[in-house]
């Protein structure tokens, strides 16, 4: 769960709002009834996170294909995960005065 807040709290991938932010599961192998896991997910507002189950396009990319949005969210994730990871590496205490 520490994940899907870490992704609420960035702007939306689509139109780069910070209001209403959801988590959105986004490719991954999964079964009926299933979602995607947690690291899959991206940050889009409810307006683009509505669109895109609704029509494969987003509100904040007027004009670019389905095949298009689906790269730029699998680019997202890829920068969502290198933040959360290299954030999460920072905030680890180190061990001190061992040799």
């Amino acid at each position: 769960r520490r994940y899907l807040e870490f992704v609420r709290q960035h702007p939306c991938v689509s139109c780069g709002t910070v209001e209403n932010i959801h988590a959105h599961h986004e490719g991954g192998e999964r079964g009926a009834g299933q979602k995607a896991h947690d690291y899959y997910a991206v940050p889009l507002c409810w307006r683009d996170h509505s669109q895109w189950h609704s029509h494969r396009t987003l509100l904040g990319l007027p004009g670019l294909s389905a095949q298009g949005c689906e790269l730029l969210l699998a680019r997202a994730q890829v920068r969502m995960l290198i933040e959360y990871f290299t954030t999460q590496q920072e905030e680890e205490p180190t061990e001190s005065g061992t040799d």
